[in-house]
């Protein structure tokens, strides 16, 4: 059923060898990685408090530049992360299931490290909610992780006699 061959083929090339819906899904997972990692790097304010729910700090010197900062950093790292995803989609294919297995670490690690990292801080006196990214992670870690499973599954011939 499974083949975990297609995690690192011996063979690396531009053929998919799982479900067509997991390239798919992929495709429309790293558009909107691609979305979160622009707005992380270049929108970083509306990133950081209207939609992460981060209080904004005063003080003198103000701490809201060198916050921006490191918020605009990790953004970058998410996209350099993306247009290998995007170069896999365009060139390489076959890496897309390894792929699957590096956004499954991200998302899971989230899963078990943002609660140790919250429950050290005060939720009401850094952030007004939980920021998407630690909300959704459970939810994303199970989708990538069914989509994984359905990288790994080679389709059924189509052709007559098979």
């Amino acid at each position: 059923m499974f083949d975990w061959k297609i995690i690192l083929p011996e063979v690396i090339d531009n053929k998919f060898r799982g479900q067509k819906v997991a390239y798919y899904f992929f495709i429309s997972f790293t558009c909107l990685m691609t979305w979160r990692s622009f707005v992380h790097m270049f929108f970083f304010e509306h990133g950081l408090y209207e939609i992460a729910n981060y209080i904004r700090f005063e003080g003198d010197p103000d701490p809201s530049p060198l916050i921006h900062m490191l918020f605009s950093i990790w953004g970058m790292s998410q996209l350099i992360f993306c247009t290998v995803c995007w170069a896999c989609i365009a060139k390489i294919r076959s890496l897309i299931p390894a792929l699957y297995i590096l956004w499954l670490a991200e998302w899971t690690v989230r899963v078990f490290y943002y609660p140790l990292v919250f429950a050290t801080l005060s939720e009401d006196v850094y952030r007004t909610a939980i920021p998407p990214g630690a909300l959704y992670a459970p939810f994303l870690a199970i989708v990538l992780m069914i989509f994984l499973l359905l990288s790994i599954i080679k389709p059924k011939s189509t052709k007559r006699g098979e």
